[in-house]
């Protein structure tokens, strides 16, 4: 568990720092400002489906100390996941974009 931490919180500050750095151009700012708010939203969301899922699986078995544990760290490699393919698609798709 604490190896599979260490690999995964500079994973985590990695893509935190390429979500908000890899800023596009400023003409398409509102249209970034949604995107951010839906990424955000989906990995609220994600987490809060993983944890739900954690606890059922293994809430009430012999192994429910360990349920919270289990979702933090998918909770951690998702939100790595999705930060990472949301800055890379809203690069793609801003660069794109031609102001009207």
């Amino acid at each position: 568990m604490i190896l599979a931490l260490a690999i995964m919180f500079p994973l985590l500050a990695f893509s935190l720092w390429l979500f908000m750095r890899a800023k596009p151009i400023e003409q398409c700012r509102k249209a970034v400002h949604r995107f951010n708010i839906a990424t955000l939203g989906v990995v609220a969301t994600s987490c809060a489906v993983i944890s739900v899922y954690f606890w059922q699986a293994a809430g009430q078995s012999v192994d429910r100390a360990w349920w919270p544990i289990l979702a933090v760290l998918a909770s951690v490699f998702s939100t790595i996941i999705i930060l990472a393919v949301a800055a890379l698609i809203r690069s793609i798709l801003c660069r794109n974009w031609v102001p009207q």
